[in-house]
């Protein structure tokens, strides 16, 4: 074959470099035999010079040697040149290959490649023995190069590298250079940056491509070295299959050979692009570059297929030692064949495809379900059938083969042809390399000298650099002693200076001391005989915004003074506890004033009212709402009842209260105009309240005229409390339908419990808050023990137990979702042994949590509270207006419809109310009752759905019943038109319960303190007094005024607080007339009874009495003695209603003689009651005194009541403080002092017990206080008591 020139020039001393190695490893270890003298020269131009350009062959053969000669470099070793020699030939073979990489013809490449192959194969014949130990080779210019490029760390310039070729020297190299600087893979990733910028290769793998090299050449023989150092690495190389058609790791389109797609070069396609985590869509496009044909798959399913053909290959190499020539064939099979081979779903078989086919013949149809009759003829010509289509099949099959014979003899005259052009071209090839084997020992002799006498030259210059080094080295150690001397005379410079900076401070805090002293100022305390504003508004917000109490308030404001302005007050200069409650009190008129300051700036305003109960005494409080949306308080006032009047009498003496404070002497003006600017109330839907409103505005009316209006609005967050009450009605009624116990009542230990007052689900909520929850039950619980057990287990803060006393708009319904929520935890905690001690209350927790369907019935209101309660609590505190509240009412009973409807939505894991769309919350929440939802067994899903149906229904009643005006047509409907009149107004009367928070607070800070003094931190607090004097026009003018007024109003309400105690006394006193009346018509009603008794001969005792009055008296008067002898029986003695009079004679003597003989008309046994009273005055005496020696007939009634309780050591009297039925109740016990025996008092720790009532034996008798404070009590008749309970115990002995 032709010589051919090279694309890209070689330079000449690339040429020269290789060719003075060969000739000085000769030198190094050469045999007799081969001298230099005997080395072609370099072939010259016709000018006499060397030629720029060799051909690619002409240069192959110049750049070998002789086989004997390159046998003579390797073999023998000279003196001092151990290891040289070897280092040598290698770097000769690195230079063949990077003139190998600058052509562009692939077969010189590959003459190239093969002739290092050679060196290598030579080397290890002759060196074997001693490579390992000389390792030496690796440490050449290119490591020395390498170093200083990687790892030289100080300042000039980095000798440039030379042409690397990328084999595993070079990665061998970059590891001991990684060992050497213990360089992190990172900085391992830098250097593959900088040597080979661009490359396609992932820089994060070339470090465990680096270290496999490292551990294969440790692992290598003796004499394998050089070869191995010697191979090629290809970064770009992805597969033999992909190499072929130029595929690199850049999958560069351009450069692609189009060819027929075989499962091979697909599957190792696909292996890069997952390796690589690129996407199949430019999957679809590489195989569309490369594909002869185009593709009609979309990129999704030829990558589908592809997978597909990667499972069947894994089959395939399973079963390689039973069939290797299979998977030959089918990674040879093109890629479109095995697609269409991966649509069928029976592939056919490759040894014999008819066999697999299944017959073809039918039998024929019958509808006799008998064997038909055989039929000799039509059996044969079924037979000839069958063989003509199977004879059909073998001639298309024999088709197929001669089409295939035919192609492949048509290749094999191919390959024929080929081999003869191969065959001459290696007879070219053998000519050109005799001749170029002459031309090569002509370049020898030359170019050897010629290099030498550079390298002398090299080293001169060298000499010269030394000699200059040297020199340098005595300057540079005189430079340095120059710079220890400077550094000593900076160091003396630096102390010099620190010495000027401290006496800088020092003279500049001297003179700031002494201008401090003369410019100091210190306010005054006082001006005149009175405290100056500045003092009294820092005592106010101290009072309100900080809580400071009256006594502290002094002490605060000097110590303030004394730490941050070193200014020194005595006590005595500030004021005293009495003039900050003074200033407490003119806060209260500041308020005030800033309240009718902004409601005269507002343009129309809501004013809430509500109500509570606090020790016994009656509270009301009002607050406003202005059109901006801000809530500004008015104070609280006591009440001595809560009907309408008393209301509209308090609310117009509050707003009357606001034109005196502002201006007394246009209070009337003052008073029409709030009136005019009052839109709407507030309130609850008590029946007092809609009586006070309608007063209210009558009044409106009377002041401004009939076209006056005032909107009366209720509070929409009581629909919650309307929801809980009504859920639990639902689960009683489900749990009736249920039919069998629940929780703690299926144990023996709580059989005589009761839960009649409520719910199982209500029972257990309440009993688990009370034992785990804040502020629950103290005695019993075990608080503590849980929080610690919370935290050890890390539950999340914001998935604790609520308060069951916290909200109770809505902590029914929460209490249920926390309880699901922590159900695992919570049994977890009290089946383990974490308790050191348990009783009846935390016993009934665990039986509950044990029982599935309870806990199922628990998740249902749950449920209600993710998907209803909360959200709609959400939307009560967001600032949603009044306008819009109609929508998410409607969306709710939409979702309470379908909810009821459709019940099973509670097992569905997807379903979202329209209300937590808007307002989502608890994510976590949702999670933990979805996944306890599905965990439950199937059997509860019918009581859930039921219980689900049953609390929509109820929750449906209490909407239609408290939203109504909200739904469709009601009015406050603005769906079509939107009303600008109840644009601003608020949506709930929360204002009034966060106010009486503020109540709680005050009250419980300052326990003596009076009403007035509470109002008027609270008011000061709500209403923001100091950021409101900030801003007034005239701050003074309204100090000024609450010094002069607040006296004047403090008096006033102490007033109202008498009047409101007389007003109590005087209902008191009127109750008492009232009950002295009905003790009076109840004694001469008995006395009127006895008297008719006596006067038919009565009263009757027993059956014969009976019998005989019934024979002694008519009809007419029979008929009324007996009613007599029955009001006898029930008024005067007290015998429970066993008795009616509206009956017939016969059944009224009847049941009267079944009443003496000890029989009711239930059939029970009646025990007999003590004797009748003679007149109505003794009636009356005992009447007063306790009921002794008779249990069988007590039954608890109401709370509060009295009693005594028998026990086997001695009798406890307490107070019943809840009924849980009419023979069972909570009692709490008193004490029996030492100092008298009649006196009682509550103990330390309350002592309270569950009793029965078969251990009553009195009750109803009195027990007054002692002492002021209600911790002493007397019982008078404790004489009586001890005699009874003496009786008692010796007829149960």
């Amino acid at each position: 074959m032709a010589a051919q020139k090279m694309s890209t020039p070689v330079p000449n001393e690339v040429l020269d470099e290789v060719w003075l190695m060969m000739h000085m490893a000769a030198e190094m270890g050469c045999s007799k035999s081969s001298k230099t003298g005997d080395l072609p020269a370099r072939t010259v131009s016709d000018s006499g010079k060397p030629s720029s350009r060799y051909g690619a062959k002409k240069f192959i053969f110049e750049a070998e040697v002789e086989p004997e000669y390159l046998h003579d470099v390797v073999e023998t070793d000279s003196p001092g040149h151990e290891g040289e020699k070897e280092k040598v030939i290698i770097a000769a073979a690195e230079k063949l290959m990077q003139i190998g990489d600058a052509l562009q013809d692939s077969k010189e490449k590959s003459e190239i490649d093969q002739l290092c192959t050679d060196l290598a194969n030579h080397i290890n014949e002759v060196m074997a023995p001693n490579i390992q130990e000389r390792l030496v080779l690796l440490d050449d210019n290119q490591m020395e190069c390498l170093r200083a490029t990687l790892l030289a760390t100080g300042k000039g310039r980095r000798p440039s590298l030379p042409p690397l070729v990328v084999n595993n020297k070079l990665l061998y190299q970059l590891h001991l250079l990684r060992e050497e600087a213990k360089a992190p893979a990172a900085q391992v990733q830098i250097w593959f940056q900088k040597l080979f910028p661009g490359s396609a290769f992932p820089a994060d793998r070339f470090c465990r491509h680096m270290d496999r090299v490292a551990e294969n050449f440790s692992s290598l023989k003796p004499g394998e070295e050089p070869a191995f150092l010697l191979t090629r690495v290809d970064f770009d190389f992805l597969s033999a299959a992909l190499d072929v058609h130029n595929v690199t790791r850049l999958l560069d389109k351009t450069s692609f050979k189009a060819c027929t797609l075989t499962n091979e070069l697909v599957l190792d396609l696909q292996h890069h692009f997952k390796k690589e985590m690129l996407q199949y869509n430019y999957f679809h496009e590489i195989l569309s570059a490369l594909s002869s044909s185009p593709l009609s798959l979309s990129p999704l399913d030829l990558w589908k297929k592809a997978t597909k053909l990667e499972v069947e290959r894994r089959k395939l190499i399973k079963n390689k030692r039973q069939n290797p020539e299979k998977l030959a064939v089918f990674l040879r099979t093109p890629f479109m064949t095995a697609l269409q081979n991966a649509y069928d779903c029976h592939p056919p078989s490759c040894s014999n495809s008819s066999a697999a086919e299944p017959p073809t013949s039918a039998r024929p149809n019958s509808t006799d379900s008998r064997p038909p009759r055989p039929d000799v003829v039509r059996v044969y010509m079924q037979k000839a059938e069958d063989a003509q289509q199977r004879s059909q099949k073998l001639e298309e099959q024999m088709n197929v083969l001669i089409n295939l014979s035919k192609t492949k003899s048509s290749e094999i005259s191919e390959l024929q042809s080929t081999c003869a052009v191969l065959q001459s071209q290696v007879t070219s090839l053998t000519k050109k390399t005799h001749e170029m084997e002459e031309q090569l020992k002509d370049v020898r002799t030359s170019r050897l000298y010629k290099c030498k006498w550079r390298l002398q030259q090299k080293a001169k210059r060298l000499d010269v650099v030394l000699g200059d080094n040297e020199k340098l080295k005595e300057k540079v150690l005189g430079l340095e002693q120059q710079k220890v001397t400077v550094q000593k005379k900076v160091h003396l410079l630096k102390k010099a200076r620190d010495k000027c900076k401290k006496d800088k401070d020092v003279i500049d805090s001297e003179f700031l001391r002494e201008l401090k002293k003369e410019n100091d100022f210190v306010p005054a305390l006082k001006l005149g005989n009175r405290f100056t504003d500045e003092v009294r508004r820092t005592v106010v917000a101290l009072l309100s915004q900080c809580n400071v109490s009256a006594t502290q308030c002094s002490k605060v404001i000097q110590t303030v003074a004394l730490e941050l302005f070193n200014v020194k007050w005595g006590l005595n200069e500030l004021p005293s506890p009495q003039t900050l409650l003074t200033i407490a009190d003119e806060a209260y008129v500041l308020a005030k004033l800033a309240t009718v300051d902004q409601l005269k700036a507002s343009n129309n305003f809501t004013l809430h009212l509500d109500g509570t109960s606090r020790h016994q005494r009656k509270y009301v409080g009002h607050q406003i709402t202005l059109d901006n949306g801000k809530v500004l308080s008015l104070g609280f006032v006591d009440v001595p009842c809560e009907d309408a009047a008393t209301l509209l009498d308090v609310t117009v003496a509050v707003l009357t209260e606001l034109g005196d404070i502002y201006d007394p002497e246009n209070r009337d003006k003052v008073f029409q105009e709030i009136l005019g600017k009052m839109h709407s109330t507030m309130t609850d839907r008590a029946s007092a309240m809609k009586k006070f409103a309608s007063s209210l505005e009558s009044i409106k009316k009377e002041k401004l005229g009939e076209e006056s209006e005032l909107h009366f609005l209720h509070c929409n967050a009581h629909f919650l409390l309307g929801l809980s009450s009504s859920s639990e009605s639902a689960l009683k009624e489900v749990e009736k339908e249920i039919g069998r116990k629940l929780g703690r009542d299926l144990c023996v230990k709580f059989k005589k419990f009761s839960s009649a007052g409520e719910s199982s689900v209500a029972r257990y909520i309440r009993t688990a808050c009370a034992i785990l929850g804040p502020r629950g039950n103290q005695k019993s619980g075990c608080r503590v023990e849980w929080l610690a057990f919370c935290q050890e287990q890390d539950v999340p803060v914001c998935s604790r137990l609520p308060s069951y006393k916290s909200n109770r708009f809505n902590c029914y319904f929460e209490a249920a979702a926390r309880l699901i929520q922590l159900h695992e935890t919570i049994l977890s905690f009290l089946n383990g042994s974490y308790l050191s001690h348990s009783n009846l209350l935390i016993d009934s927790v665990r039986e509950d949590n044990k029982d599935c369907l309870l806990m199922a019935l628990v998740a249902v209101v749950a449920f209600f509270f993710l998907h209803f309660t909360c959200p709609y609590w959400q939307l009560m505190q967001s600032k949603t207006p009044f306008s819009k509240l109609h929508s998410f009412v409607q969306e709710l009973q939409r979702d309470l419809v379908a909810i009821q409807e459709e019940p099973s939505l509670i097992l569905n894991e997807t379903y979202c109310s329209s209300l937590w769309t808007h307002y989502p919350s608890h994510p976590g929440l949702k999670a933990s009752l979805t996944a306890f939802i599905s965990s439950l067994q199937c059997d509860t899903h019918g009581p859930m759905k039921s219980a689900t149906t049953a609390i929509a229904q109820a929750c449906q009643d209490v909407l239609k019943r408290q939203l109504v005006d909200f739904l469709a047509g009601g009015k406050f409907d603005f769906t079509c038109t939107e009303s600008p009149i109840y644009l601003n107004c608020p949506i709930t009367n929360v204002v009034g319960e966060n106010a009486f928070g503020d109540f709680d607070f005050l009250t419980q800070k300052h326990r003596r303190a009076s009403l007035f003094h509470v109002s008027s931190l609270q008011t000061a607090k709500q209403n923001r007094v100091s950021q409101w004097l900030q801003t007034t026009e005239d701050p003074k003018a309204a100090m000024a005024h609450a010094r002069k007024t607040a006296a004047h109003f403090r008096e006033s309400h102490r007033k109202r607080e008498k009047e409101v105690m007389l007003a109590v006394r005087r209902k008191m006193l009127k109750n008492a007339a009232d009950e002295e009346q009905r003790l009076a018509n109840l004694a001469e009603t008995k006395r009127k009874i006895i008297q008719a008794v006596l006067d038919h001969g009565g009263p009757c005792t027993t059956a014969a009495d009976v019998a005989a009055l019934t024979k002694r008296l008519q009809k007419g008067q029979l008929t009324e003695a007996l009613k007599q002898e029955i009001r006898y029986q029930k008024v005067v003695l007290g015998v429970p209603g066993l008795l009616k009079l509206t009956k017939p004679v016969a059944e009224l003597t009847q049941q009267l003689q079944d009443h003496f003989s000890g029989i009711s008309s239930n059939g029970h046994t009646v025990t007999p009651t003590v004797a009748e009273s003679q007149d109505a005055e003794s009636e009356n005496d005992e009447n007063d005194a306790p009921d002794l020696d008779s249990p069988a007939s007590f039954k608890f009634e109401r709370p509060s009541q009295w009693v005594t309780v028998y026990y086997d050591n001695t009798f406890y009297v307490g107070q019943v403080i809840s009924v849980l039925q009419s023979t069972q109740a909570e009692v709490k016990f008193l004490e029996q002092t030492k100092v008298r025996k009649d006196y009682f008092c509550w103990p330390r720790a309350d002592d309270i017990a569950l009793v029965d009532a078969e251990f009553i034996f009195a009750w109803d008798f009195d027990v007054l206080p002692v002492s002021s404070d209600c911790r002493i009590w007397q019982v008078a008749n404790v004489d009586d008591l001890t005699a009874a309970y003496e009786r008692i115990r010796i007829g149960y002995l």
